[in-house]
């Protein structure tokens, strides 16, 4: 009994307390190995935390616009609205992903062969991040469809909960994964610094014909969206500027040097 003399205060204070470590060790386990794959590594690499915060900041603000949008003008029942902006924002993570390989691949390739050869090995873990985001939908896909199966013996349970398990544990890893991957511009920085404003900026403004062509938002007024198809762009770009200008005058890079020109 509680000090209102409510006798399941206590008790479901005590569910919390007991869940609570469950929570926390499922957030790790999806944490830790995301960081790993998601997260840039390269030891010499520029770790600027005033370029990190304007990163966050751009990727929490962005999904804060889309969701609010979503509940305000999409539907007027909130599970649908928060289901449209996940289908949109996945729809757009996948086709970021197929783009990004073609602006890594024309940066590379304007390099002088030195620099080249360098960022072809820096690649590689940019390019398994990519690849290790794009595939987890997929993986997603069958493992819902096991879990629906009727099972008829122990061993067939056994494995249904470890399938639902791992089903639970891949939806945190792609969920945490994805944040990382928006954030860091699926780790880019590994290959050179200035890689994440200059991939940043050309995936964005490549978004917008795409949601012209897609109808841009339904039941949204044409001004608002004029001003989040231009919007999301334009800020990327401002970030993405002083990202660059800090860097040049910080630290002295450019792209000139980058392309060793």
């Amino acid at each position: 009994m509680d000090m209102r003399g409510n006798p399941g205060g206590a008790a479901d204070r005590r569910t919390a307390e007991d869940t609570t470590p469950l929570v926390v060790l499922w957030a790790r386990l999806c944490a830790v190995p995301a960081r790993c794959v998601f997260l840039p590594s390269r030891p010499d690499r520029i770790v600027d935390p005033m370029i990190r915060a304007l990163q966050q900041l751009r990727a929490w603000t962005g999904m804060a616009v889309l969701v609010g949008i979503a509940l305000t003008y999409q539907s007027t029942d909130t599970d649908a609205a928060v289901n449209q902006w996940l289908e949109q924002l996945v729809g757009n993570l996948m086709l970021s992903i197929m783009l990004c390989p073609f602006v890594v691949l024309a940066f590379i390739a304007a390099a002088r062969p030195p620099n080249r050869r360098l960022y072809l090995r820096r690649a590689v873990r940019p390019l398994l991040a990519m690849l290790t985001l794009l595939a987890t939908p997929l993986i997603m896909v069958p493992l819902s469809l096991l879990e629906k199966t009727e099972y008829e013996n122990l061993w067939w349970f056994l494995a249904a909960l470890s399938t639902l398990l791992f089903f639970l544990w891949l939806l945190g890893f792609a969920a945490y994964g994805g944040f990382l991957a928006v954030t860091h511009a699926f780790r880019t920085a590994d290959i050179h610094e200035l890689v994440p404003p200059l991939l940043t900026t050309a995936v964005t403004w490549a978004m917008v014909p795409v949601e012209l062509t897609s109808g841009g938002y339904p039941g949204v007024p044409a001004v608002l969206q004029v001003m989040l198809l231009l919007g999301g762009p334009l800020s990327v770009t401002g970030i993405a500027w002083l990202e660059v200008r800090r860097l040049r005058r910080h630290y002295g890079l450019t792209f000139r040097g980058a392309l060793g020109r």
